[in-house]
């Protein structure tokens, strides 16, 4: 295993909620950052609306009004599988 980190696709607009990294990530290694702050992400069970979940490789924000923004910078970290 070793620790990668990346920028997750697509690009922000204010709309899209569903974002992707690129390879698996072993499960509780995943951290998310928006613009260099830490976001929770939801341990797998059932999501709580407003909280962000990862599900394999999809990364999933709340909606509107709480979906990134044109110009926000999401990173991820994690070990991989």
């Amino acid at each position: 295993m070793a620790l990668v980190q990346g920028t997750l696709t697509p690009s922000p607009d204010g709309t899209i909620t569903a974002f992707t990294i690129p390879a698996a990530l072993k499960s509780g290694s995943e951290q998310i950052f928006r613009n260099g702050i830490a976001q929770y992400v939801r341990p797998s069970g059932t999501p709580v609306v407003g909280e962000i979940t990862i599900v394999g490789t999809l990364v999933t924000f709340p909606a509107s009004p709480l979906a990134p923004k044109t110009g926000d910078k999401l990173v991820f970290y994690g070990d991989t599988v």
